[in-house]
């Protein structure tokens, strides 16, 4: 541990090396600690809440050898940091060299910004408390103001001068050696044999003035583009369940032998036939075959929202986390993420109100799949309308779904928004007109992810038409293209 009668000047680090807490980005905060030991307590728990392992010395979890001494164990630890926020206030804390007025603060700064320039970081972020740089600027003024107006007296030695100008006060413990090193930290030397050499102006050298803990954490956010981890876990969860989901209402492509294919697909003939008012009493024609397509989609999918996950999305909705902030009417609203996120969840609900104990419907079911139907192309079968709305709901809201889940998928992945912009739902049972269907054949990987992916990215491009898939089809299979069989003799 640190001692701190000794180290009053402390750091902190922050790192993204695989030697960090479960890989996460490192921080090594550098600053005071008498005088900043509220705020650096603030920093660390913001951090880690935030998904960093933020390092403070003050700290048990500070990674450390037990056998080197305390200065030397925090210089060495800012090469395993990924940022060095170095924090400047009123007090100098542990000397390093007092003769050559070296905080043990500043040495860590020094330190790390050596690094950054060979190594690329750990990259500084440096705040300095406003009240020091509004005095630093007044003792300049006093400093110019001594040397035009009282350099020539006698009885004001440049010695007196400059123990005026440096003068402790509340504000400054040792005025010096902390507005020397805010100028270290500007840079400011460098920059003037720069500009008066034609060299290269220093990097990294910005000051950040703070006041209150919300300014720094608005710098973090804007430079660390920090997303909380409850954001990026809802996110990842959901994105979890999408796969699944769109495992389970996919089969695998036996046409293609590639990937996987929405099941929904099998109905979509018999769907889009129907028109009209779906819920008069009329009879409907269908062929055996798509009766038993009919039949066989309802008895494999009739009950499988009961089994699909609702959990992530039902939190994500509730959390709030895909709110957004409009300061006009100060409230929150939806943003097209959380609009989606309760679509689906309605639409999950729906799906799972399919299933259930109907025996008119079983009966049906089992009549439209008896042996043979399947290839019964020529046979026609009259049948109530009514009887065929549970598949017609069930078609929609398998299709629903997975434009939903593609879409949210796509942007939780990316933020690509195009394919939300472009979809088009089925409300209830209705009978406007769908897309017939995607020009790009399915990913050959058959996990839900890369489904979902290519269902958004062909979402985003629009319907087409079967005579376009199929040329897709065949573009993509060469091997697979159909040919013309010659006719019999």
């Amino acid at each position: 541990m640190v001692d701190l009668a000794q180290r009053d000047g402390v750091e902190e680090p922050l790192k993204e090396t695989t030697t960090g807490a479960a890989g996460k980005p490192r921080v090594f905060v550098s600053s005071t600690v008498r005088d900043m030991g509220d705020l650096r307590s603030a920093l660390k728990w913001w951090f880690e809440q935030n998904g960093y392992d933020a390092q403070l010395s003050e700290y048990n979890d500070f990674e450390k050898p037990l056998i080197q001494h305390s200065y030397q164990a925090c210089i060495d630890a800012i090469q395993n940091a990924d940022y060095f926020v170095l924090l400047i206030g009123s007090r100098v804390g542990g000397w390093l060299d007092r003769d050559a007025k070296v905080s043990i603060t500043r040495a860590e700064y020094r330190k790390a910004y050596e690094l950054f320039r060979t190594n690329g970081k750990p990259v500084p972020i440096t705040f300095v408390r406003r009240a020091i740089l509004d005095v630093r600027e007044d003792r300049r003024g006093l400093e110019r103001l001594l040397s035009a107006e009282y350099s020539d007296r006698p009885d004001l030695s440049e010695e007196d001068r400059a123990k005026l100008v440096a003068h402790p006060s509340k504000l400054l413990e040792d005025a010096d050696a902390i507005l020397s090193f805010v100028d270290e930290v500007s840079r400011a030397a460098e920059a003037e044999r720069a500009r008066l050499g034609g060299l290269p102006f220093p990097v990294a050298n910005w000051i950040h003035a703070f006041d209150r803990f919300s300014e720094l954490v608005s710098v973090f956010e804007r430079e660390l583009r920090v997303r909380p981890v409850r954001g990026a876990s809802l996110a990842a969860n959901v994105r979890a369940d999408l796969d699944v989901i769109a495992r389970e209402l996919c089969m695998p492509d036996k046409k293609s032998k590639r990937g996987l294919i929405a099941a929904y697909n099998y109905v979509a003939p018999f769907r889009t036939r129907l028109s009209g008012d779906l819920t008069a009493s009329v009879e409907v024609e269908l062929s055996g075959e798509e009766l038993a397509s009919v039949g066989a989609f309802l008895t494999m999918f009739r009950n499988i929202g009961a089994w699909l996950p609702k959990r992530a999305v039902r939190e994500a909705v509730d959390s709030g986390e895909f709110l957004e902030w409009v300061p006009e009417v100060h409230g929150y609203r939806p943003t097209a993420v959380h609009a989606m996120l309760r679509r689906l969840e309605r639409e999950l609900v729906l799906l799972e109100r399919c299933a259930g104990d109907s025996p008119r419907l079983d009966e049906l079911v089992k009549h439209w799949t008896r042996p043979g139907w399947r290839k019964s192309k020529t046979e026609r079968v009259r049948t109530d309308l009514i009887d065929l709305l549970p598949a017609a709901h069930l078609h929609d809201r398998h299709q629903n779904v997975l434009d939903l889940a593609a879409a949210l998928y796509s942007v939780l992945l990316s933020g690509d928004l195009e394919a939300h912009g472009r979809l088009s739902l089925w409300e209830g049972v209705s009978t406007r007109a769908k897309r017939k269907g995607f020009a790009e054949w399915p990913p050959a990987e058959r996990d839900g992810g890369s489904f979902l992916l290519w269902r958004a990215s062909a979402i985003a491009k629009g319907p087409t038409d079967k005579k376009k898939i199929e040329k897709a089809r065949k573009a993509d299979n060469p091997e697979k293209a159909r040919t013309k069989r010659p006719k019999k003799s």
